[in-house]
């Protein structure tokens, strides 16, 4: 009897405990050994540290090669605007920044919760701009580092990128851990030269006309980009999504996610008790395994209840779960049991889906001149 009782006050111990734990060691991600489970380059200058599902669409496809598919597929199945202002939530370290690089955004905004990570991709950031510009190619995208928890709360970082006061938030608020790449640091650097910060210094834009252009410190977002991880923020997905809104620009801004959706059976009962002690083995809060959606059009009718448009989910679990199972599991030890448990994620009706949603309103000026020389191109 005692231990039933133990065994049911798992959750609220787990809850209790967890405050006092450092971030890195509540990531499950955080265990997986990115430097040998990835595919370095020769080199070995920059390296690769991809720790996603991946999308697996062809037979020997390596981790590498489906991570970074996954990250540029949901790039592209955005479909927003890449050379304006971008934030990517949970960027791990770094390797979906550099392919935002590609597009040259005005601002990239990068957001992690862990410290290491944030420190491993601000190093490959500046070792990328170093390149280009002895390549004769400098970026001149202005980035700026966040790290915090993906959800704001009102009272906190003020200068969170998804406080909704944003724009009216002036000076550095205290306990506010930004850091600007723009040779403005706020918090110590790593051992970076002044010509890699001088990489990443932007243009001025004098543009006023309807909301912030894009170069603007506080613009809205063109696209906010979360890859493989929106389902372990609390205190759910959706709060989130409503969290997002307010933050994209209007009428054009994206909101592009990858989500896990388990079976409908898990809200309900018993699955919904069940999900209360499996959610801190996961990682996820329970109201992302027990009030999901139970079918796509659910999910697309929810978004669009929170005021998106255009709202696209698509199921892409036939290149998910199968794939990163059968390259886990050969690996044998901690990746042999992770490869089990994806395996049964996919044949046990656990959806892995991408998706999309848009922010209406009619356009800026700045923003419709955009348009009108995309299509002019």
């Amino acid at each position: 009897m005692n231990l039933f009782l133990l065994f049911l006050a798992i959750p609220l111990l787990w809850r209790v405990a967890t405050p006092f734990i450092p971030d890195e060691y509540l990531d499950p991600y955080a265990y997986w050994n990115t430097t040998s489970i990835n595919r370095q380059r020769p080199d070995g200058f920059v390296p690769i540290e991809w720790r996603n599902l991946g999308y697996w669409d062809a037979p020997n496809a390596t981790f590498t090669e489906a991570n970074e598919k996954l990250a540029r597929k949901l790039l592209e199945f955005a479909r927003a605007r890449q050379d304006g202002n971008t934030l990517d939530i949970a960027h791990g370290a770094g390797d979906s920044l550099l392919i935002h690089l590609e597009s040259h955004p005005e601002q990239l905004h990068a957001l992690t919760p862990l410290q290491g990570e944030s420190d491993k991709a601000r190093k490959k950031l500046f070792e990328r701009a170093i390149w280009a510009k002895l390549g004769g190619t400098p970026i001149a995208t202005n980035v700026k580092m966040h790290v915090a928890p993906a959800t704001f709360k009102d009272g906190t970082n003020l200068e969170h990128p998804l406080n909704p006061m944003r724009h009216h938030v002036g000076q550095k608020a205290d306990g506010d851990s930004t850091a600007q790449t723009d040779g403005e640091a706020e918090e110590p650097e790593p051992e970076i030269d002044d010509d890699k910060q001088a990489a990443f210094s932007a243009p001025d834009d004098d543009s006023t006309a309807g909301e912030p252009p894009a170069s603007d410190p506080k613009a809205p977002f063109d696209l906010v980009y979360v890859l493989d991880s929106v389902y372990h923020f609390p205190p759910s997905v959706d709060y989130f999504a409503q969290l997002v809104y307010p933050a994209l620009r209007k009428g054009s801004g994206v909101l592009a996610y990858t989500d896990a959706l388990p079976p409908p059976s898990w809200s309900e009962f018993p699955m919904n008790i069940v999900s209360t002690f499996i959610s801190p083995l996961l990682s996820v809060p329970p109201s992302n395994l027990s009030l999901r959606p139970k079918t796509l059009d659910e999910y697309k009718t929810r978004l669009e209840s929170f005021g998106y448009t255009d709202v696209e989910v698509e199921d892409w679990s036939d290149h998910v779960w199968q794939g990163i199972a059968d390259n886990f599991k050969p690996r044998g030890g901690a990746y042999g049991i992770a490869g089990r448990v994806f395996g049964y994620a996919g044949n046990s009706g656990w959806r892995y889906v991408a998706v999309r949603a848009t922010r209406p309103g009619n356009a800026p000026a700045e923003e419709q001149a955009h348009e009108a020389q995309a299509g002019d191109a």
